[in-house]
């Protein structure tokens, strides 16, 4: 406290100081230029005939700095003082409360229950998936095998029979794997109200965003578990991430899900390499295609000391009992006639084609969605064909049948479009997250979906907006001026949008991974050691605002000096790049102020999350143009004058005849008091920011007609209908087939578009 103090001290001093010299040399320089110019200072008029115009902008300035640079001082080294082992213990309890939560609400939104529980089970897989007994049991005299056969219901039960504490889960697409792994996890959670002391807190992490070559993996779990709980991603004392602490401690327990949705060609490489990172004591459960993991073990073997399970199919007596208890009578008389033909059903048939669709619980929560209509008629599966032709036909149907509003509305044309415009849409998010390796929806991350084409479409855009725009607000100031700036300005606005949207550190400065919130509000606070939260990184945010002042400054430069004369060049761009970079570097250290990330495991649901983001951008506008028009406004025609009358000098002779008049003050403190703002809260505001990043790749896909203008509400409204899940502030795809078959659509959709415009009139 008593360093925090001194620094206090020295700081107040120090301003003093440099305020004082600073109005004494303005002082002494309005007074020698009166005596010069002989009580008629012409253009510099206003500065001379009030000699503390200037001091007083430059000292506000330098009391918004001076305030920046106390409560930088001001704060204490990130990690002093804090309690590990408790901090520690703090972020476990939070992470199992928000994994417990969201489990359920999955279970919940899977109605896997319903209308009774499907009998997912299993057997022990083969021996040649398995490691050796000896090496599972951990006794090189001990190489007795362990009965693993059971059902879901018993998933802890059987893990806990593993002394090795590894098991690998394996069977058919669709066949409950992930379902087993989200129990499993849910099992293995401590109860409510239980302090998970020393217990290693079940995380669940898809597989497909891994690529071994590129990460270690307790470099690519940490990541992962980040983006899980981004507050993980504080340093601790020992430098290292809290994330990277909690796995260092065995505090996480990694079940990983998809070995199949992997590459291929890394596949192998995947699983050589996780049996390499796992350390004595470390325990995991992962999922798997049973093809693809044998595959995989061909190459490499299996999974270190890791026994396997196969999930066994389900059978006609599964099936009696599940569509048994359905509520229609008259849909489970149709069942009991179909279920009949498949249990007498003869190699080859249609009947017998169903028995095998049917045989995992994907595709019977697929065909009663589609029939559950009482006009629906599952017989009609009897009659399709082979296995492959009744898969396509329920994930064809899945999407109208959840959309289909009941009799006397699915006939009309209203219902018709509003059956294709939805399948378009979720169209457009499946191959999204398939192009980016992602399971979950992230309002946020939108943009990253903006193809080159979509990117180019906005920069138009927003180009041809802008230049119209600028050239009417700034009207006033001559036709000229409209031209010239609309043209420059509006022509940069449009470049920067569309490369910087899919890059933005081009510049040399990252945007905050996650929506943020105001700073302090309800209490709540950033706990020490935390990253800096803002929309620019603290070590960047000098070197970006010089960088893009530059660029803004010479693009204008060049756009005046071809319009009017060449020696306007260095006037128009000094002038205009000084002031930039001076109101994005204060305006951005402004905004590190005022905003914090926000908690993801805290968010109540994506809407929350764009109202919170939103009210903060919006408060930030506000900051930036203040910001920006007071430099704008005091710095730019300074400047201006200093560059005219250097490039100038026999100006300074017949200063007297050149009186400065009304309309040139207001083009030389009026233009830069309307421009700067712009462009300053244009870039900082809907290029970096979450809401504003979003605002814009939302405005890309609703005019390409790829997504709704209402996204949200249609998110909303998918998940209500069941084909989206809502994982916290995120959505997911029910299942990932639903998502896989919906990305083929689109892309067997654009490629008949394709045909189509090649094949058309010659």
């Amino acid at each position: 406290m008593r360093k925090i103090t001194r620094k206090r001290i020295w700081l107040v001093l120090l301003l003093t100081f440099i305020t004082t010299v600073l109005e004494f040399l303005n002082s002494l320089a309005a007074n020698i230029g009166s005596s010069l110019l002989q009580n008629d200072p012409g253009r510099l008029g206003p500065f001379v005939r009030h000699p503390f115009l200037a001091g007083a902008g430059i000292i506000v300035l330098i009391a918004i700095v001076g305030v920046f640079m106390w409560r930088y001082l001001e704060k204490e080294s990130a990690t002093a003082g804090l309690d590990i082992p408790k901090e520690i213990e703090r972020a476990t309890e939070a992470l199992a409360v928000k994994l417990r939560n969201q489990a359920l609400d999955w279970e919940a939104s899977h109605m896997i229950d319903r209308p009774v529980p499907l009998p997912v089970q299993w057997d022990n897989a083969p021996d040649h998936l398995s490691a050796s007994w000896s090496a599972i049991n951990r006794n090189s005299d001990n190489a007795s095998p362990i009965a693993l056969d059971g059902n879901i219901g018993q998933i802890a039960e059987i893990f806990a029979r593993v002394p090795s504490g590894r098991l690998v889960v394996l069977g058919g697409r669709g066949s409950g794997k992930t379902v087993i792994a989200s129990h499993f996890m849910l099992s293995m959670l401590p109860k409510v109200g239980t302090d998970p002391v020393d217990m290693p807190i079940p995380v669940l992490f898809s597989m497909a965003s891994w690529d071994p070559d590129k990460k270690q993996f307790k470099t690519w779990l940490t990541e992962e578990l980040v983006g899980v709980d981004p507050t993980l991603d504080r340093l601790m004392p020992s430098g290292n991430k809290l994330a990277y602490e909690l796995l260092d401690r065995g505090r996480i327990f990694p079940i990983l899900d998809g070995l199949d949705e992997m590459a291929s060609s890394v596949r192998a490489a995947a699983l050589d390499a996780l049996s390499d990172s796992l350390r004595h004591d470390d325990k995991v459960l992962v999922t798997s295609r049973l093809a693809e993991y044998s595959a995989a073990v061909q190459q490499v073997g299996p999974l270190a000391e890791a026994a396997a399970i196969v999930i066994d199919d389900l059978d006609v007596t599964d099936l009696n009992e599940y569509f048994g208890a359905v509520r229609l009578a008259v849909q489970r008389d149709s069942w009991s006639f179909v279920l009949g033909r498949l249990a007498a059903a003869e190699t080859g048939s249609s009947a017998a084609a169903l028995r095998e669709v049917l045989k995992t619980p994907l595709m019977v929560f697929m065909a009663r969605t589609v029939y559950r209509a009482p006009t629906a008629d599952p017989k009609d599966l009897l009659t399709i064909g082979d296995a492959n032709a009744i898969r396509a036909e329920l994930f064809r149907q899945f999407v109208p049948s959840v959309y289909d509003e009941g009799p006397g509305t699915r006939a009309t044309q209203r219902s018709h479009n509003r059956v294709i415009k939805a399948e378009r849409y979720l169209r457009t998010l499946a191959t999204q997250l398939v192009d980016i390796g992602a399971v979950n929806f992230r309002w946020w991350q939108l943009h990253q979906g903006l193809s080159r084409r979509d990117r180019t479409f906005l920069g138009i855009t927003v180009s041809t907006a802008a230049t119209g725009l600028l050239s009417l607000i700034v009207r006033p100031f001559g036709a000229e001026t409209s031209i010239l700036d609309g043209l420059s300005l509006g022509i940069l606005l449009g470049c920067l949008t569309g490369f910087a949207i899919s890059r933005p550190a081009f510049l040399g400065r990252r945007p905050s991974p996650v929506p943020v919130r105001v700073r302090g509000r309800r209490g709540a606070r950033i706990v020490a050691g935390s990253p800096a939260p803002s929309i620019l990184a603290r070590g960047s945010t000098r070197g970006f605002a010089w960088r893009f002042g530059l660029l803004v400054g010479v693009v204008n430069g060049i756009v005046w000096a071809i319009g009017t004369a060449a020696w306007e060049f260095i006037n128009v761009a000094v002038s205009t790049a000084i002031p930039i970079a001076l109101a994005t570097w204060l305006a951005a250290r402004l905004a590190q102020a005022v905003e914090e990330p926000v908690n993801l495991a805290q968010a109540l649901g994506p809407l929350d999350l764009l109202r919170s983001d939103r009210s903060v951008a919006a408060l930030e506008a506000l900051v930036y143009g203040l910001v920006a028009a007071i430099i704008g406004a005091i710095v730019t025609p300074i400047l201006g004058l200093v560059i005219s009358q250097v490039g100038h000098p026999e100006r300074l002779l017949h200063m007297g005849n050149l009186d400065l008049t009304t309309a040139e003050i207001i083009n030389l403190a009026g233009l830069p008091l309307i421009e700067t703002p712009v462009i300053v809260v244009f870039v900082l505001l809907f290029l970096f920011t979450s809401w504003g990043r979003f605002v814009l790749a939302r405005l890309c896909f609703a005019m390409t007609l790829q997504l709704p203008w209402r996204l949200m509400a249609f998110l909303d409204d998918a998940h209500r209908r069941g084909i989206l899940r809502r994982a916290g502030a995120v959505y997911q795809f029910r299942h990932v087939e639903i998502r896989n078959s919906l990305a083929r659509k689109s892309s067997q959709a654009g490629r008949s578009a394709e045909k189509s415009t090649s094949a058309g009139p010659r």
